[in-house]
């Protein structure tokens, strides 16, 4: 017999199966307690502390609005920030004259719900608070709140930001592009900061209050009601929290539940792992009742970014020092952050004894169990190691001090990049490209789960180590860093760890910040490289889109990339000797425009866009330039200036409005050399290139701005405003190139559904590249070039 089960919210669909004689056999739940035969125990209340905290946090949901509602119904789902931030939403809705309902706790027909309109793979909750999403809409609600929230309050000191990852700043967008709301459901979505107080917060309320008739009087009383309603709730979440850690006891075997909000406090998400705790005779403690704001957490994470990575460590370090506490630690399949944090985590945690779970729609409660069980039993003969100190990450270095700095090897641009610090006369080298052992001593040194530039360039710089002519005394690396939301800028810290690990600690990492002091830590070098490298930098990217206009054309094979590899290595010389690079950049436009070229007809344009790493490096993509060259494109590259220009724009914006005016002065001036460069070099190309000069984010974004808002910042809006303008500039298609579980890669594939249905269906095709070698990737490029040229001759 077939029936539900309604113990929990996951309520699931129990199957029976009766043999004659035998015990009946059960499945399809996700506890498996049928078959475990294990009474349900009621957990004391005052051992309950994740009910206590749900109470706190809906108690928002039991007081009566100040405000009569007047503008409708809206829904807020129970998901993601709301976990945490629901006293603040809800008030301010009510504040503002909403019938506010919050969608039903998480069960499984939300989960499967979510899980099947995703309109690409995700996180786990994610792929639910797409489920609460349509849940709301079934409800009846007259619209759905979905803010984009970008950053929140800087909790610790020494810290420069405190962002959301992509996933959460993005997730209105998606839900958009996944799920077709009906005509009468509006999705009120905005884009919101904390970081900047008060002020802030007014302004970007203000601004979303224009399109939703929210007057500014009503605006600052709702907002006032909301600081304080979330003020209580962290207030009391503390002195919960207080009261249960004055009185531990070793017998109550105490452990923090170390995740984020919506998945440590979603029993539908977590498989009720609280309860399950507490019947192993465990005490399980919400993380935002530790007392975190007692850790020096810059101390020893400087530009740990993320407002949950931040907690999370300075967890690691509280609970490393508590004598009684020990941590399990959730996380899902394709959270980018945690493949970085779960690796800094452990290291932080030292010797003291931690869990990992991995839970998704596919986890049931047996293995859950069995390995809690199994945790439990571990920590009986631990307590010699309850103390212990963490593995801590050498500093990144921010001068040479005459050592030869080795640049990792992304494109061509990097051999310019090289020569431009030889030119100061800082030795510098670039590794050799990537190979298989790059790819193997990599994986060797970090989980796997991290995305695959991160696992490239550790290989890298592995190899490099391990070679025969490397000299720990006079050597150096560099690895830019980044201010998020991309697990891009804590690469140089997981190098550095590795580093350690391998012995060589003592050998520096050159990390320059490309956030928001980007020119200044270049300046703190023996001599500033940025203008020749810049200009060097320009001048590759015209080579290489010159490069791929040819070579699709040439009579003789392989006579372009000749010409080409001879014109980095002339121009690589000349920037390293100071010589005259406007000479040697047009006898390299010559020199290519003498490649001889038969007189066919002229290929469909295919744009590459996506992960500036992967989309460059051609180990990474598997040839992706030339595989789409031999089906009979020619491809225009996203170009690596792109990428400084923007980078650029985000500083100039930020400084604004930080009311930083000098810092900004600044980046302008900087901003209107290196264009003046780019035209000038430009310049002799205008006879091999029809747009040699890129174009101004401010046009890329404007492009973007139906799909995303510019306000999250990252390749993921390049790359829809880059779409877009390849449509425009009448290209047949595009490929979006990103690693495996690529954050910002994920959203554009999300978003591309909808770009394609405005632009006459262009084909369009994502790629996700882990350095496996697959057939299916062949495959799904030859049935997209099939569409390509179907586009190209309708075009036509």
């Amino acid at each position: 017999r077939r029936f539900q089960c309604h113990d929990c919210p996951n309520a699931c669909e129990i199957n029976e199966v009766v043999i004659e004689g035998e015990e009946p056999l059960y499945y399809g739940s996700r506890c498996d307690k049928y078959n475990l035969q294990k009474k349900r125990t009621e957990i004391p209340a005052e051992r309950n502390l994740f009910r206590k905290r749900e109470e706190l946090l809906t108690a928002c949901m039991k007081r009566e609005s100040a405000v009569r509602p007047r503008r409708g119904k809206v829904g807020i789902p129970r998901a993601l920030i709301q976990h945490e931030m629901l006293p603040f939403w809800y008030t301010l809705m009510q504040g503002l004259g909403y019938e506010v309902v919050v969608s039903r706790k998480t069960d499984r027909e939300i989960i499967t719900r979510g899980v099947e309109a995703v309109a690409t793979e995700a996180c786990f909750p994610v792929k639910v608070a797409h489920g609460h999403v349509l849940e709301l809409i079934d409800a009846g609600v007259d619209g759905v709140l979905l803010p984009s929230v970008i950053s929140t309050e800087i909790e610790f000191s020494g810290q420069e930001t405190s962002c959301y990852c992509p996933y959460v700043q993005t997730i209105p967008y998606v839900i958009r592009a996944a799920i077709d709301f009906p005509p009468n459901v509006e999705l009120i979505a905005f884009p919101i900061q904390f970081q900047y107080g008060r002020a802030g917060l007014l302004k970007d309320l203000q601004q979303a209050g224009r399109r939703y008739g929210w007057r500014k009087s009503e605006i600052r009383r709702a907002l006032a009601r909301a600081q304080k309603a979330q003020q209580k709730f962290q207030r009391r979440c503390h002195e919960e929290g207080q009261k249960i850690l004055s009185g531990l006891q070793r017998e109550d075997h105490p452990v923090v539940i170390v995740a984020r909000p919506y998945n440590g406090c979603d029993r539908g998400v977590n498989l009720d792992l609280p309860r399950k705790l507490a019947e192993l005779n465990m005490l399980a403690i919400p993380l935002d009742f530790l007392p975190l704001e007692e850790v020096e957490l810059s101390r020893q994470w400087d530009n740990m970014f993320w407002r949950y990575g931040q907690r999370i460590m300075a967890a690691a370090d509280y609970v490393r020092r508590h004598p009684l506490l020990t941590a399990v630690y959730i996380t899902n399949f394709s959270c980018g952050p945690d493949s970085f944090l779960t690796t800094f985590f452990r290291k932080a945690m030292g010797e003291k004894p931690a869990l990992l779970l991995e839970i998704d729609e596919h986890s049931a409660d047996a293995g859950v169990i069995t390995r809690c069980e199994a945790f439990l039993d571990s920590l009986k003969g631990a307590d010699d190691r309850r103390v212990s100190e963490p593995q801590v990450a050498p500093h990144s270095a921010v001068r040479s001090n005459g050592r030869r700095i080795y640049i990792p090897y992304m494109c061509e641009h990097a051999h310019a990049f090289a020569a431009a610090f030889r030119n100061a006369r800082i030795d510098a080298e670039v590794l050799p490209e990537s190979d298989e052992t790059s790819l193997e001593l990599g994986r060797r040194f970090t989980s796997g789960k991290e995305c695959l530039p991160a696992i490239v360039t550790a290989g890298d710089m592995v190899k490099k180590v391990y070679s025969s002519d490397f000299d720990r005394r006079r050597a150096a690396f560099f690895m830019a860093g980044g201010d998020g939301p991309c697990r891009f800028g804590q690469y140089n810290r997981l190098h550095r760890y590795i580093l350690k690990e391998i012995g060589y600690q003592d050998v520096p990492i050159l990390s320059p910040n490309q956030g928001r002091g980007f020119y200044d830590d270049f300046r703190k070098l023996e001599k500033d490289v940025t203008r020749l490298a810049w200009q060097g930098i320009v001048a590759v990217d015209l080579l290489v889109k010159t490069l791929h206009r040819i070579r699709p054309y040439e009579a003789e094979k392989g006579s372009t990339d000749h010409v080409f590899a001879e014109c980095i290595r002339k121009l690589s010389q000349t920037i390293e000797a100071g010589g005259n690079l406007d000479r040697m950049v047009r006898q390299c436009a010559r020199d290519l425009a003498n490649v001889r070229v038969t007189r066919q007809e002229r290929r469909p344009v295919v744009g590459v866009v996506g992960e500036i790493y992967v989309r460059s490096h051609a180990f990474s993509n598997a040839n992706v330039i030339r595989q789409l060259e031999s089906m009979g494109a020619e491809v225009d590259l996203a170009g690596f200036c792109e990428w400084i220009y923007y980078t650029n724009f985000t500083r100039i914006r930020q400084s604004r409005r930080e009311r930083n005016f000098v810092s900004a002065v600044k980046d302008l001036v900087k901003h209107w050399v290196q264009r003046m460069d780019e035209r000038h070099l430009g310049g002799f190309f205008r006879e091999l290139l029809p747009e040699p000069v890129e174009p101004p984010s401010t046009e890329i974004l404007h492009h973007a701005a139906p799909y995303i808002h510019d306000s999250f910042e990252g390749e993921a809006v390049l790359s829809i405003g880059k779409t877009v303008e390849h449509f425009h500039r009448s290209s047949s298609g595009v490929v979006n190139v990103m690693p495996f579980t690529c954050m910002p890669g994920s959203i554009v594939a999300a978003l591309l559904k909808r770009v394609r249905e405005d632009h006459e269906q262009m084909p369009v095709v994502s790629l996700a590249y882990d350095g496996q070698a697959e057939d299916s990737t062949l495959t799904r490029l030859e049935a997209f070039m099939h569409q390509v040229r179907e586009f190209h001759q309708r075009e036509r």
